[in-house]
């Protein structure tokens, strides 16, 4: 049996330490919900450093990248305070492992989202649109 606790402290660990690791499934294989397990269990980590939750990142939202990538539906995760960089601020590239830019779409929601919503009702939860830049960071090694 995987030691999926074990696993997001050695993600955990790595992204924090700014050393990288061994590619996981080099070891062992796991399913998508242990991949969820494994993330939730490395934010719980954070949030026990002190770090809040301020939002969500979904990945694969656009049909070619699912292809690109072999995936049939979009991701997501977690994002807390320290993961973000204030507008204009100064980033420190040497507390990341292997560091790129993405651009990116943000919505500012006006207050939290508890369910599904369509797209009517998803309207009126939308304080604001903004341009954003996500750091990408592999835990891995090269």
């Amino acid at each position: 049996m995987i030691d999926l606790d074990a696993i997001a402290t050695r993600i955990d660990d790595a992204a924090r330490f700014s050393e990288p690791v061994a590619q996981l499934t080099t070891s062992a294989s796991f399913t998508l919900e242990d991949a969820y397990e494994i993330q939730r269990a490395s934010i719980e980590r954070r949030i026990h450093r002190g770090e809040s939750m301020i939002g969500v990142k979904l990945g694969f939202t656009s049909r070619a990248k699912m292809i690109q990538m072999g995936v049939d539906s979009l991701i997501w995760g977690w994002l807390t305070d320290a993961m973000l960089e204030e507008c204009g601020g100064v980033v420190d590239l040497g507390r990341f492992i292997h560091p790129r830019a993405e651009p990116e779409v943000c919505f500012v929601t006006r207050r939290a989202i508890e369910r599904p919503l369509t797209q009517l009702e998803a309207a009126d939860y939308l304080e604001a649109v903004a341009p954003a830049i996500e750091i990408i960071d592999s835990r891995y090694q090269a």
